[in-house]
C-alpha cells in the first residue's frame, strides 16, 4: 500500500493545498495534516493539467492562478462558492492545446477570468455564474464553445489583452444556447468561413444591441429569439438558411443584411428595411413566407430575377464599386480608407463583402485575403500559410499539433487536446445538414491513446463505447467496442461486454452477444440481455422492469410448472393440484381455489381440506372454503378437518350449532333449552324471531317490552324507570318494597341527597359528594364555610359544624383539630385541637400558630433566638444556637470553647473546660467545678485546709513551706519535730540519729553523728 501511494503521489505544496499525481500528471485538491490553513489565492506554477473534480466544493480559495496548466478537467472548481477571479497563463507558445472542462465553474462567484491559449469551454462551464462581469483572452478566442458554456451568466464583455482589429476571429463553433441570457451589448465574428451556431446561441440577451458576423451558412432555429433591444445584424457571407423564429420578438431589429439566403424560415415580423445581397431569389419553408409589403428591400445589382420580385416585395437594386463600402448611415456607397480594400479585395463589384473594409497585406499575392490576414502567401519562399498567427512560413509543423490542408499552401492547427499528428475530415450536422471541416487525430501525445474517431484520451471511455486497447502501428488505440466483440455496443477494457447491439442479446456467462438466447435462458428485450432461466426451467420469459427476473413457460423433463410463480418443482406442495399434462401440454401445479390446501379436478375446483379458521362444506358440489358456516349449517371437525354440515336431523330448524342444538327455528317456532325447536318460551324468555331471547337480568317477563326492556322483575328486584330491574335504588331515590307486582323506586325529595329513607318527614342519610348536611334546614347544600366550619361525619351523613363549638376560642378548623386560632390565641404544637395565649419553650407566637423556634432554641421570636437548649450557645448573630465545643459541657454562654457547667460527673477546671478530677492545687465544690486552694504551695486540698503540699513544699502547723523551723526536719512534704535531746540543743535531720546544727549561742560545732549531739552537750558543760 505505501509503495502504491508513493508510485500515485509525487509532490505536494505545503504552502498550497494541492497534490500532483504521476500517473496522470494532474493537480488536484491536498488536505494538509495538522493546524493548516490553506491559502485562499491558488497559484501552480508546474506544468500538467487539473484533474476531474480537482478543487470541487472547496470553499476556501478566493482567486486562481495557473501558470503551466495545459488545461481545466470537467467539474474541476465546481461549488467553489468563494471564488472570484481566475487566471489561465500557459504560454502562448505552448505545444499543447488547452480546455476548461464541463461545469468547471459552476456555482462559484467569478466576477474576471483571464485565459489565455484556450481552444475549447465546454459545456456549462460558466453557466448560471450571474456574478461574472468579464472575460479576456490573450490574443485569441477559442476554437468551439460548446452549449449552454455562459448560459443566464452575468458576462457583459469579451475582449482581448493586446490590440487586434477584429475579434472572435479563431471562433468556429457556437454550441445550443452557449451564450444565452448574459449581458453583453456587442458580439463581433469575422473571419470564420464555416462557422456553426446552435439552436438559440444568442437568444434571451436582453441588452445585446449590435451582431457582427461572417461564415455562418445557417442562421439557426432560435438564434436571436427575445433580444428585445437587438438593433442591427451583419451578416458580411452568404447566409444561405434563416432557421425558424430566430428573430422571434427582437422588436427594434428594423434593418437586415442578408447573403444569398436559400431559405427562410422567420417571416421577418419587424424588418422594415431589408439589404439582399444575394443573386437568386429566396424561398420559403412549408409554404411560401410573404414579407410584408411595407418591407424595402434592396438587391445587388446581378439580382437575377428581371421583376425584381423578392417573395411578396418589390425589390430596388443597390451597388458599389470595388474598394468602396456601404455607409449605414447615409445608404450610400462610400470608397475604403487608405491601405484598405474592400473584404473579398480581388471584386469588381459590391457584393455581401464589399461592406467592409480590410488592412492590406503587402506580402499577399493579388490582394487575396481574409479579412485583415493573408490567405496565399509567396514570400521569399514561404508559401505556407500559418492560420493561427496568420503568417507565412516556410514549413507545416504536421507532427507538432498542426495540419496542411487539402490546397497544400494552409497550415491549422489540430485543435485537438493532446494530439500530435492530425488529418481534416467533414462533419455533417444532423440538424442543419451543413457540412463543416473538422480534425481528426492520427497520434496522440504519450500517455494518452487515440481512438477510431480521432480524439486522445487518458484512458478509453466506457460510456463512448471505447474500450479495449491494440497495438496499432506502434501505439495503443481506443477501438470500438464491435470491433473487439462481435455485435458489442458497450464494454469495458477487459473485454467484458456490457450492452449488445439493437439486433443482439448479452449473454454475460459467455460474454457473447447472440442473435436468440440459447435452451435455458429467457429473452429480455429492454435490457437486451439472455436471463438464466429459473433451475429445472427450460424455457422462460425475462420480461420484467429490472431485466434480472424471469417467468418459466416449460419445465424440464420429472418437474411441474406452478402456475402462479413459474417455478419448476419435483411435487406440488400444499395449495396446489398435479396436473399430469400430454403431448402438446406441460406438467403442471394448478393452484387450489382460495385458502384451501388440498384439491382436486381439472382446475383444482374441488377442496378436501381448508387451511386453518376456514371451513370445508360437506356437499359434492363445489362450495370452496369459507370463513363461516352460513345458515342451514353447523361447524363440525371430522378427522382434523374443519367442515360445515346440514342441519338436518332437527325439525323445523334454520340454524344450528351441532347435529342436536338448534339456534334458529322457522315455522313460528321457537328454539327450547334441548336445542329443539317448540311452540312456547320458558320464564325470562320471549318470542324472538325463531329463538327465544332471553330477558334482561333480573326480568321474569320481558314479551311485550322486548328483549331490552322488563314488563315484571324477579322477587326483590327493583323496577326502574326505564324499565329495568336493579337489586337497589339509583343514587337519589329510596326503596318502596310495599308495591305489587314490583317493588319500586321513589326519587327522594332533596335533589342533592344520595340516599334517603321513608320516615315521617322523609330524612336523607347521605348527601351526593360536595354536598353537606345542614341540621336546621334538613337539606343538603352545596359546601361548608371552612373558615368557620368543619365537616362531622356521622356515619354516611357529613354534617357541617361550627368550629368554636368543637374547639375553644378556634375561628377554622378540620373535624380533627383547629387550624386558625382566634386573635390573639395560638395553636399548641402537641395538642392541635386547642388554642392558647401563650406558646411552650422553643415556640413563638406566629400567625393565630405556635411556631418552633430553630433548632436547639429554647426561646425566640421570629427572626432571633433569645436563649438556647442546654450544651447550646448563641450564635451567627443570634440567629441560630451552636453546640458547646465539649460534649461534655451544659452550659457555655461565654463561646462554645468556654464552659459554664459540665455535666455530671465531669468537673469544670480551671481553664473553662470539663475534666474527670481536679488538677493539683484546686479542690472540687459540689462536684460541679475546681476551686484553687487557699495556700499556693497547696497539691491537695479541701474547702478549710490543705491535706498535701507540692512538692519542693513542706506541712508545718497546716501551711506548706519551702523549709522547716529549727528544731524541725523535712519528711517527705512534711516538717517532723526533732528529738528532745537534738531539738534543745540545735537542728536535726532525720530525727534523733543526727544533730546538723547547735542553737545560738553555744559554742557547738555541726556534727553529724550522735557523737555530735554528744559533743554539743559536753561543750555546754564545759
Amino acid at each position: 500500500m505505501i509503495y502504491f501511494l508513493f508510485l500515485l503521489v509525487s509532490t505536494y505544496a505545503l504552502d498550497q493545498c494541492y497534490i500532483k499525481e504521476t500517473t496522470r500528471n494532474c493537480f488536484k485538491y491536498y488536505d494538509q495534516i495538522g493546524n493548516f490553513t490553506c491559502d485562499p489565492n491558488l497559484v501552480i506554477t508546474e506544468s500538467g493539467y487539473l484533474c476531474e473534480g480537482a478543487f470541487k466544493g472547496r470553499t476556501v480559495f478566493t482567486s486562481v492562478i495557473l501558470e503551466q496548466i495545459t488545461s481545466v478537467d470537467d467539474y474541476a472548481f465546481e461549488g467553489c462558492s468563494n471564488l472570484e477571479t481566475f487566471t489561465f497563463k500557459m504560454s502562448e507558445s505552448s505545444s499543447s492545446s488547452d480546455y476548461i472542462g464541463k461545469s468547471a465553474f459552476v456555482g462559484t462567484k467569478l466576477k474576471t477570468i483571464n485565459l489565455n491559449n484556450i481552444y475549447l469551454i465546454d459545456e456549462s462551464a460558466f453557466a448560471g455564474l450571474t456574478s461574472l462581469q468579464q472575460i479576456t483572452f490573450y490574443k485569441y478566442f477559442p476554437s468551439t464553445i460548446r452549449k449552454n458554456a455562459f448560459r443566464n451568466s452575468g458576462l457583459q464583455s469579451i475582449g482581448y489583452s493586446v490590440d487586434v482589429p477584429y475579434i472572435y476571429r479563431d471562433l468556429s463553433i457556437v454550441d445550443e444556447y452557449a451564450f444565452s441570457g448574459t449581458q453583453l451589448e456587442t458580439f463581433t465574428l469575422y473571419e470564420n468561413s464555416n462557422m456553426y451556431i446552435g439552436k438559440g446561441a444568442f437568444s434571451n440577451m436582453t441588452n445585446l444591441k449590435h451582431f457582427n458576423m461572417s461564415g455562418c451558412p445557417t442562421i439557426s432555429e432560435e438564434m436571436f429569439a427575445g433580444d428585445v433591444l437587438l438593433e442591427r445584424i451583419l451578416f458580411t457571407e452568404n447566409v444561405i438558411r434563416l432557421g425558424k423564429n430566430a428573430l422571434k420578438d427582437c422588436v427594434k431589429l428594423t434593418k437586415l443584411h442578408l447573403g444569398n439566403v436559400i431559405t427562410f424560415q422567420d417571416n421577418l415580423q419587424y424588418i422594415t428595411e431589408l439589404f439582399y445581397h444575394g443573386i437568386n431569389a429566396p424561398t420559403g419553408v412549408l409554404g411560401e413566407i410573404n414579407l410584408n409589403s411595407a418591407i424595402k428591400v434592396y438587391v445587388s445589382k446581378n439580382y437575377s430575377p428581371a421583376n425584381l420580385k423578392f417573395l411578396s416585395s418589390t425589390a430596388t437594386k443597390l451597388s458599389c464599386n470595388k474598394d468602396q463600402k456601404y455607409d449605414f448611415n447615409t445608404s450610400t456607397c462610400v470608397a475604403c480608407e487608405n491601405n484598405y480594400v474592400t473584404y473579398d479585395g480581388c471584386s469588381d463589384e459590391c457584393t455581401i463583402n464589399s461592406y467592409l473594409c480590410s488592412w492590406k497585406d503587402e506580402t499577399c499575392l493579388d490582394y487575396f485575403c481574409s479579412g485583415y490576414a493573408c490567405n496565399r502567401c509567396n514570400v521569399a519562399g514561404k508559401k505556407v500559410f500559418d492560420y493561427s498567427s496568420k503568417t507565412c512560413t516556410d514549413i507545416c509543423n504536421t507532427g507538432n499539433g498542426y495540419y496542411l490542408l487539402g490546397d497544400g499552401r494552409t497550415c491549422k492547427n489540430c485543435n485537438i487536446l493532446n494530439c500530435l499528428k492530425c488529418a481534416e475530415k467533414e462533419i455533417m450536422d444532423p440538424n442543419t445538414y451543413f457540412s463543416y471541416s473538422s480534425t481528426k487525430c492520427t497520434m496522440c501525445m504519450p500517455p494518452n491513446i487515440v481512438t477510431t474517431s480521432g480524439t486522445c484520451v487518458s484512458s478509453c471511455d466506457v460510456q463512448n463505447n471505447y474500450a479495449y486497447y491494440v497495438d496499432i502501428n506502434g501505439q495503443q488505440v481506443c477501438q470500438k467496442c464491435s470491433d473487439i466483440l462481435t455485435n458489442c455496443k458497450k464494454c469495458t477494457s477487459n473485454n467484458t461486454c456490457l450492452e449488445c447491439s439493437a439486433s443482439s442479446y448479452l449473454l454475460e456467462e459467455t460474454n457473447e452477444c447472440v442473435s436468440n438466447c440459447p435452451l435455458n435462458y429467457g429473452t429480455n428485450s429492454e435490457y437486451k440481455k439472455c436471463v438464466k432461466c429459473t433451475p429445472n426451467c427450460e424455457n422462460c420469459d425475462a420480461q420484467s422492469s429490472n431485466g434480472e427476473t424471469q417467468m418459466c413457460k416449460t419445465c424440464e423433463l420429472g418437474y411441474y410448472l406452478v402456475s402462479d410463480t413459474n417455478e419448476c418443482v419435483a411435487s406440488c406442495a400444499d395449495y396446489y393440484y398435479p396436473i399430469e399434462g400430454s403431448d402438446t401440454e406441460p406438467k403442471k401445479c394448478i393452484q387450489c381455489e382460495r385458502n384451501c390446501v388440498s384439491c382436486s379436478g381439472s382446475q383444482g375446483e374441488f377442496c378436501s381440506k381448508c387451511e386453518l379458521n376456514y371451513f370445508l362444506y360437506d356437499e359434492e358440489t363445489p362450495q370452496g372454503c369459507q370463513d363461516q358456516c352460513y345458515d342451514g349449517y353447523y361447524e363440525t371437525n371430522e378427522n382434523g378437518i374443519a367442515k360445515c354440515k346440514k342441519c338436518s336431523v332437527i325439525e323445523n330448524c334454520v340454524t344450528c350449532e351441532s347435529e342436536t342444538k338448534c339456534t334458529k327455528c322457522g315455522n313460528n317456532q321457537y328454539v327450547q333449552e334441548d336445542g329443539s325447536c317448540g311452540d312456547t318460551c320458558p320464564e325470562k324468555y320471549r318470542k324472538g324471531d325463531g329463538i327465544c331471547e332471553e330477558c334482561p337480568p333480573l326480568c321474569r317477563d320481558c314479551q311485550a317490552s322486548g328483549k331490552t326492556k322488563c314488563d315484571v322483575c324477579e322477587l326483590n328486584a327493583f323496577y326502574l324507570d326505564n324499565k329495568t330491574c336493579s337489586k337497589s335504588c339509583e343514587e337519589g331515590y329510596m326503596e318502596i318494597k310495599d308495591t305489587t307486582p314490583n317493588w319500586t323506586c321513589k326519587k327522594c325529595d332533596d335533589n342533592n341527597c344520595k340516599t334517603c329513607e321513608i320516615s315521617t318527614d322523609e330524612k336523607c342519610v347521605e348527601c351526593k359528594e360536595n354536598f353537606y348536611y345542614n341540621g336546621d334546614s334538613k337539606k343538603c347544600e352545596s359546601g361548608c364555610d371552612l373558615t368557620t366550619h368543619f365537616v362531622n361525619i356521622s356515619e354516611k351523613l357529613q354534617m357541617c359544624s361550627m368550629c368554636n363549638k368543637a374547639f375553644s376560642n378556634c375561628q377554622s378548623c378540620t373535624s380533627q383539630q383547629c387550624t386558625k386560632c382566634e386573635t390573639n390565641y395560638y395553636t399548641q404544637p402537641d395538642t392541635p385541637h386547642t388554642c392558647e395565649r401563650d406558646c411552650p419553650d422553643a415556640y413563638y407566637k406566629g400567625d393565630g400558630v405556635c411556631t418552633k423556634c430553630t433548632d436547639n432554641c429554647l426561646s425566640c421570636d421570629e427572626y432571633f433566638c433569645h436563649s438556647c437548649e442546654e450544651k447550646y450557645v448563641l450564635s451567627n448573630g443570634d440567629l441560630t444556637c451552636e453546640r458547646c465545643q465539649d460534649k461534655s459541657c451544659l452550659k457555655c454562654s461565654q463561646g462554645k470553647e468556654k464552659c459554664d457547667k459540665c455535666e455530671s460527673p465531669k468537673l469544670m477546671g480551671k481553664d473553662l473546660t470539663c475534666v474527670d478530677t481536679c488538677e493539683s492545687g484546686y479542690y472540687s465544690i459540689n462536684d460541679e467545678y475546681c476551686e484553687m486552694c487557699q495556700d499556693q504551695n497547696c497539691a491537695v486540698c479541701d474547702r478549710f485546709e490543705c491535706k498535701e503540699c507540692a512538692l519542693g513544699s513542706f506541712m508545718s502547723s497546716g501551711y506548706c513551706r519551702s523549709s522547716c523551723p529549727d528544731g524541725y526536719y523535712e519528711n517527705i512534704k512534711v516538717c517532723s519535730e526533732c528529738t528532745k535531746m537534738a531539738s534543745e540543743y540545735g537542728v536535726c535531720k532525720q530525727g534523733d540519729l543526727e544533730c546538723i546544727g547547735c542553737s545560738l549561742g553555744n559554742n557547738s560545732a555541726i556534727s553529724t553523728s550522735m557523737l555530735f549531739a554528744l559533743l554539743c552537750m559536753a561543750m555546754l558543760l564545759f
